[in-house]
């Protein structure tokens, strides 16, 4: 046999030869073991081994020669050395009710080695060295048949194979969704602030990472390890880091709304705000780059070990936390001076006290459910990326492999991103109206008239006929008096320090 037929079945840049090699032991241990004396064949049915029966055309077909196999970390090589082995029949299986069967009617590949084994070849791609077996002829073909003992099958390559399929399902749903949800966030006008375009381009990154990764997958069917990989991948890695930068930027800018802009009353310009964003896009893309070009690769030019992509996932992770932490607190104190100044406003103009009004300006009820809105929101997602990430991170470091289940998962975080930022009933119902405004689903989106007044915008449960005595701060004891016809609700609100729950409609 040519020396180069195995080794062409692992083809790798580099083959290391493995420190423990198969050895002939003697003339009793390491033999050919067939299922059947000489003249009988198996008579099966499916997997079930029933007994040796004569009368096969091929009963007596001669089995093959054994070879000297040497091998590698990722390849065989045959060293083409003589070798003879004696055969013995009988069930190796005896106490099994029934065996896996390996042929060429199922794209394997059979060899007995040198100590007796049988080394059989999937496809080209995977092997795996068996002990307790027997071989055989197919009694209506003559194909060679290797039966292993159940118990000492391992599955790997169809796993893999049933991995990728699953993975495959993932992204044709995933990438869509994902590139839906930007498309919508930047298309429709109550979603297309700094939050909602952060969030379309975390989901433009998240795409394309997963695309990559589909296809280095496929490229190495389930293997991430291999060398000329590594360094493609790293593409996809950038595209990673990105998603989690601007997750950061998500976070933090629910810290500024909560902190500084709503507080202090700001109304920022539209110019204003494309230069934060700007700002926002030059930090999340640009640093993941750098991060990446610079730790990816070792001094020798090699890949580098992850800690370049996870120690930076980390880093954003525990900012991000520290700042949803920082916005709940931020949100409680929003509330706590909605409902103080709206209580005491009430009561002053309720007593004619028109002059003392003016002493208490209110917060915008609009704009702190706005920043709840998107706090909402932007939990479950840091929820996700994070539980996610971590247990990546703690299984890359115990094995050193990133497997394909990782990549299914991310399918689904994909998936679940569309469920929350389009699906869920504040969004949909937003990007519902915004349909019907542009008459671009018809008949489908129209929903029949209700009987009572819905809420001016779907994005803040606020109702506009209190916007005026919100709005007026600085307004004279006149105006007061003048507005006091549309205070509306009770003097005392329903407190809720919830970060989720919006405040009460009046």
């Amino acid at each position: 046999m040519n020396p180069t037929v195995l080794s062409k079945l692992f083809t790798l840049t580099i083959c290391v030869k493995l420190p423990i090699q198969p050895t002939y032991v003697s003339r009793d241990a390491s033999v050919i073991r067939k299922c059947c004396p000489q003249g009988e064949s198996l008579m099966s049915e499916y997997s079930l081994y029933l007994s040796c029966q004569g009368n096969s055309a091929f009963a007596s077909a001669a089995l093959p020669q054994a070879i000297v196999a040497q091998f590698y970390r990722e390849c065989i090589e045959d060293l083409e050395e003589d070798i003879q082995l004696q055969e013995r029949y009988g069930n190796p299986c005896p106490n099994e009710d029934a065996m896996v069967s390996f042929s060429a009617r199922t794209n394997d590949t059979l060899y007995v080695i040198q100590n007796g084994s049988l080394l059989v070849i999937y496809g080209g791609k995977y092997y795996d060295v068996y002990n307790t077996y027997c071989l055989d002829f197919d009694r209506t073909d003559g194909t060679l048949v290797g039966y292993v003992c159940a118990a000492e099958v391992t599955v790997v390559a169809d796993l893999v194979q049933g991995q990728l399929l699953l993975l495959t399902i993932c992204l044709i749903v995933a990438i869509p969704a994902l590139l839906v949800t930007a498309l919508l966030y930047i298309l429709v006008p109550k979603l297309r602030d700094l939050h909602g375009r952060a969030l379309a381009m975390n989901c433009v990154n998240f795409a394309i990472a997963l695309l990559l990764e589909c296809f280095f997958q496929y490229r190495n069917r389930g293997n991430r390890m291999l060398l000329d990989d590594m360094a493609l991948e790293n593409y996809a890695e950038y595209f990673i880091l990105a998603t989690f930068f601007w997750l950061l930027v998500n976070c933090a800018n629910n810290c500024f709304h909560a902190w500084y802009y709503v507080p202090q009353g700001k109304h920022t310009k539209t110019s204003d705000k494309n230069k934060r964003f700007a700002a926002y896009a030059v930090f999340a893309q640009l640093l993941p780059l750098l991060i990446i070009l610079q730790y990816s690769t070792t001094p020798s030019g090699t890949p580098a070990i992850k800690h370049y992509l996870f120690i930076p996932i980390g880093v954003t992770l525990g900012l991000g936390f520290t700042f949803l932490i920082v916005t709940f607190l931020g949100l409680a104190n929003l509330k706590d001076k909605y409902y103080y100044c709206h209580e005491i406003r009430q009561r002053l103009v309720l007593e004619g006290r028109y002059e003392e009004v003016c002493k208490y300006e209110p917060v915008c009820g609009l704009k702190v459910n706005k920043v709840i809105y998107m706090y909402k929101y932007t939990v479950p997602l840091f929820v996700v990326m994070a539980t996610i990430w971590t247990v990546m991170a703690l299984t890359y470091y115990a094995t050193y492999e990133l497997p394909i289940f990782y990549d299914i998962l991310f399918g689904f975080q994909g998936i679940l991103i569309f469920v929350i930022f389009i699906c869920m009933p504040r969004p949909y119902d937003t990007i519902r109206e915004w349909f019907i405004e542009q008459r671009y689903c018809g008949w489908m989106c129209q929903a029949e008239p209700a009987e009572v007044p819905m809420v001016a915008s779907e994005m803040v449960p606020m109702k506009r006929h209190i916007a005026p005595m919100q709005m007026m701060a600085r307004t004279c004891a006149a105006e007061v008096h003048s507005f006091s016809a549309y205070m509306a609700g009770p003097v005392r609100l329903k407190r809720s320090k919830n970060p989720f729950t919006y405040l009460e409609e009046i």
